[in-house]
């Protein structure tokens, strides 16, 4: 996935957080997810250049309103 230009592998990244951050994902009663839209808040910008502050897809605005879909999803969510 590190070869891919930068703006495909924003692309790929954004549509992973959102598929599971999907209603048909938590239909399943039992699996995990462990930090899949932080690590892109901090590494994004920091190491793949895309997801900035200010910058389209700004990861840090967006971090905010998956939390609020998470926690609407699966309120049990600690």
């Amino acid at each position: 996935m590190l070869p891919l230009d930068p703006l495909l592998l924003e692309i790929h990244q954004r549509y992973m957080i959102h598929d599971h951050t999907s209603a048909s994902l938590y239909c399943v009663k039992d699996h995990c997810v462990i930090d899949w839209y932080y690590a892109d808040v901090v590494y994004a910008p920091l190491y793949y250049g895309f997801g900035g502050v200010g910058e389209h897809a700004d990861r840090r605005a967006s971090a905010g309103d998956y939390d609020h879909k998470v926690l609407e999803l699966a309120p049990d969510t600690a």
